[in-house]
């Protein structure tokens, strides 16, 4: 009698730090993804379950990948492997049965097939690159063992084939896996806004494409109405001195309050003017940096 499939327990106390990272819309044929993409399981043959995350692996960023349902009808785990190939550039249809041949492509592909033998549900791998191109993994938060070497000045879009006993997972990652860097390009500093989601993840010329593109936000899918470029801002209201900078000033654009001090000079005794420009507020836009 077949065995049926073991669900998640939250196992890891660590999940509680880590926020959700979102799949790509191309994925393999015999995967679907959840309406919000952070979820994705197999749900067809044993093969062409590929799923990419949705913007490359930042140097140092740490990438948690963890399982949500097993099936011990199947053996073996799941691969993992990071490439140069942009995952929008792909059709579906042409991706292998067996993830080994992905190196034959002319892209740079480098895979681990069975990266965990037999992992169970509520399980997590997590998966670093390094300045020197190191690849490290961890699981279950064991000792870090070296995965693969790649080269790390090449921008790199980690992936998964969902085969063997592991057919559903979401992919994650520290709260404060910030690195100030734009998650498009990765490499220039964040410093717009986007409105009116008010998310902070893009320098300004990756923001403007995606306005003029997609005209959706890359972390929560909102339509862009503008993109606002970002004055430097600090680490602590200049109103309460207590709370931390989390709102910016719409049309000027000054970030220096905290959203509950921004809201009162809009609408009460600051007369709605800006403290450092005495410029009109025309709204308060709650800002979230891309690790919230």
């Amino acid at each position: 009698m077949a065995c049926s499939p073991k669900l998640c327990r939250p196992a890891n106390s660590g999940t509680n730090n880590l926020t959700t990272i979102l799949f790509h819309s191309i994925h393999g044929e015999n995967v679907r993804l959840s309406a919000d993409s952070t979820v994705a399981q197999r749900n067809g043959d044993y093969c062409q379950a590929y799923v990419f995350a949705e913007r490359p692996l930042r140097l140092g960023q740490k990438l948690v990948i963890q399982v949500l349902q097993t099936d011990d009808r199947y053996k073996g785990s799941l691969a993992f492997g990071l490439t140069t190939c942009d995952p929008s550039t792909i059709n579906s249809n042409d991706l292998p049965e067996d993830s080994h041949q992905l190196l034959d492509r002319s892209e740079y592909w480098v895979v681990i097939k069975d990266v965990a033998n037999g992992p169970q549900a509520g399980d997590e791998m997590a998966f670093k690159m390094t300045e020197s191109g190191e690849v490290h993994m961890t699981h279950n938060r064991e000792p870090v063992q070296t995965l693969m070497h790649v080269d790390s000045t090449q921008r790199m879009w980690p992936f998964f084939d969902l085969y063997g006993n592991t057919n559903k997972v979401k992919v994650l990652e520290p709260l404060n896996a910030t690195e100030n860097k734009c998650i498009i390009c990765c490499e220039q500093p964040i410093n717009s806004v986007l409105y009116m989601c008010g998310h902070v993840c893009m320098c300004h010329e990756c923001a403007v494409k995606q306005w003029l593109g997609s005209g959706e936000c890359p972390i929560c899918r909102a339509t862009i109405l503008e993109v606002i470029p970002l004055k430097a801002m600090g680490n602590e209201c200049n109103v309460c001195y207590k709370q931390p900078i989390n709102s910016i000033l719409f049309r000027c654009r000054h970030a220096c309050m905290c959203y509950s001090c921004a809201a009162k000079q809009w609408r009460g005794p600051g007369w709605g003017q800006c403290p450092k420009c005495r410029a009109g507020i025309q709204d308060v836009i709650r800002i979230f940096l891309n690790e919230e």
